[in-house]
């Protein structure tokens, strides 16, 4: 009232910008979901919603790995008895996030009004068929047999599995001649002349093992030739993993348009299982290769194999993301810079020649004709005027490229699997991951306000076949953490020790199935929706019945009104005559002397 009465209701509010602490501790967490929906749409809005999610559950596994951790190197021993524990900690926390996702999803799509939203797709432009009239629309639509995809299907789906193993046997022998650097390494006290990094690129060094029975010692191990034999390799993978990706990326787009769907979520679907197919061979065959492959019995062994599953997660989960996220991120912006001082300099010196132009037109306007001068007069109006609209922002806006949540959701999805999977190697990856998640919700952000292009709003009830993606990513979880601990604890090699081999696989494998058992009774019996939505959606139904309720009452009541007009009341009278009677059909004269009196008969 204060501000009305001294006229101060236009002046713009004061915002207190909050300090750096605050931001750092408070305001990481923070995401305007609501504000992202309204301007960039549901789509969009979901994908930080996931992020936002995930970041909140990684907090308790944060600190969780940094207590195994902890306790690994207070023993010295990489293979701490506690490692099956914070297994079956990890698997069920990745449920429970599973879970937990289903109801904060179902939360804001009931609050942003696209719950169990369903779109009517076009047809893409894209796909080709014959036109053929359909007798129930009476319309003319493209058709296309599906015998026809499926002969594609016969041509698309060996050419991914190729491309696959051809992928995962370069990784592979890239892992290997790390394996073959390390045995020279360490046999280079015996043999100095012997090159290290000789790279053998052939299948047979693939499976060695001759590194993984050596001891590793304290000397060795702060040795920093010998982390560059370790690290090396995943560095150098890491670092082409984006032009890797990106070719991939090409290839399952090519594929997917051969196979020629109908609809851009068809399309987007089959896309995606060929997408992650490439990238779950890329980031996770040479984990599972030391995970299970190069591997065996022998305590070192062991150790060794997981201390390299160690390191190639570590470098994925920071040096190879950390350059995705510079190439996703940063690169374009340059590119795009580059572009703009570009434009700038060929407009400043197209700007020069009006310029000249002018001046010569000024001096030597007055020996021209007068149609020559008129000519020259609008050629110059008209330069004017395009250069004005080239100095636009709106044609820089323009060199922006695109913007496509499709990568993000796989970097995501990817930085999941890293958690759930082999946490049990490196304890720590879920608080590196957490960082990630914090940079991704901030970077994201400052790329897609300041690095694409608006994109268009499209409407949609969640993060669509990404969740279930998601929920076949935990279930390989429960696999992989299964048996990893199967193969590499110490604890299940004295239980083998006990009940033999065979025995140890039946536990291992009743863990699985006891594991996923929990899984499914925690989607089964926890309600999807939470109890803010279950009463509003009840409070709708009451409000329809009741709205229903009264359109029946007043429809009664209308038709009473209607009869009472008519002279007619329950109960009453018309002209003598009750109204059951008048209801009652009159009868014929006929009836009437079969029911009333027998006509006299002559005497």
């Amino acid at each position: 009232d204060d501000a009305l009465s001294h006229g101060e209701e236009d002046s713009p509010p004061s915002f207190e910008i909050p300090s750096f602490f605050n931001r750092l501790f408070t305001g990481c967490w923070h995401q305007p979901l609501d504000s992202i929906e309204e301007y960039y749409g549901e789509k969009v809005a979901f994908y930080f919603a996931w992020l936002q999610h995930v970041s909140f559950h990684l907090i308790f596994m944060s600190i969780l790995g940094w207590a195994v951790f902890i306790c690994q190197l207070a023993s010295g021993n990489w293979d701490h008895p506690i490692r099956p524990f914070f297994s079956a900690f990890l698997m069920l926390w990745s449920f429970v996030v599973m879970v937990t996702w289903r109801k904060r999803s179902n939360f804001l799509a009931h609050r942003w009004g696209t719950l169990n939203y369903q779109e009517e797709e076009i047809t893409r432009p894209q796909f080709s068929g014959t036109y053929k009239f359909d007798e129930i629309t009476q319309e003319w639509t493209v058709y296309y047999p599906s015998w026809k995809r499926w002969i594609k299907y016969a041509i698309s789906f060996p050419l991914t599995v190729l491309f696959t193993l051809v992928t995962l046997v370069g990784i592979l022998m890239l892992y290997a001649n790390r394996d073959i650097a390390l045995a020279r390494y360490f046999d280079s006290k015996e043999n100095p002349d012997q090159q290290t990094f000789d790279l053998e690129l052939n299948l047979l060094a693939i499976g060695r093992r001759s590194p993984i029975n050596i001891e590793l010692s304290t000397e060795r191990l702060k040795d920093s030739h010998f982390w560059l034999v370790i690290g090396g390799f995943p560095l150098v993978l890491g670092l082409t993993l984006p032009l890797l990706n990106f070719i991939l990326m090409r290839i399952s787009v090519l594929l997917t348009e051969f196979e020629n769907y109908r609809t851009e979520t068809q399309f987007r679907n089959h896309l995606i299982v060929k997408v992650f197919s490439f990238r779950f061979v890329c980031y996770f065959a040479a984990l599972y290769y030391y995970a299970f492959i190069a591997t065996s019995t022998d305590e070192n062994a062991t150790e060794n194999g997981i201390l390299r599953v160690a390191t190639s997660l570590f470098i994925y989960v920071t040096v190879a993301h950390w350059w995705t996220i510079f190439l996703q991120v940063y690169a374009p912006m340059l590119i795009v810079r580059w572009r703009i001082y570009r434009e700038r300099l060929a407009l400043r010196d197209v700007m020069r020649d009006v310029e000249a132009m002018e001046e010569e037109f000024t001096e030597s306007g007055r020996a021209l004709s007068t149609a020559e001068r008129k000519h020259r007069q609008k050629r110059l109006i008209n330069s004017r005027l395009l250069l004005e609209q080239a100095q636009s922002n709106i044609w820089e806006e323009m060199m922006l490229p695109n913007h496509d949540s499709f990568p993000e959701y796989i970097v995501a999805v990817v930085q999941f699997a890293y958690v759930t999977c082999f946490s049990t190697a490196l304890p720590v990856a879920p608080f590196i991951v957490l960082i990630n998640h914090l940079l991704a919700m901030r970077l994201d952000a400052y790329k897609l306000c300041r690095g694409r292009r608006r994109p268009q709003a499209q409407k949609t009830g969640g993060i669509g076949i990404w969740e279930h993606v998601l929920h076949i990513v935990t279930v390989v979880a429960v696999f992989t953490n299964c048996t990893l601990m199967a193969m590499t604890s110490s604890l299940f090699k004295e239980l083998g020790d006990k009940i033999g081999n065979i025995g140890l696989f039946v536990v291992a494998i009743c863990w699985e199935h006891v594991m996923l058992l929990i899984k499914y009774i925690m989607q089964a019996t926890i309600s999807p929706f939470p109890k803010e939505v279950i009463d509003e959606q009840r409070r709708e139904k009451y409000q329809l019945a009741r709205k229903r309720t009264s359109n029946l009452r007043a429809k009664k009541q209308r038709r009473s009104g209607s009869l009472k007009e008519q002279g007619v009341a329950v109960g009453g009278h018309r002209d003598g005559i009750p109204v059951r009677d008048r209801l009652r059909p009159t009868p014929s004269k006929s009836s009437r002397n079969l029911t009333g009196s027998l006509p006299a008969l002559p005497e």
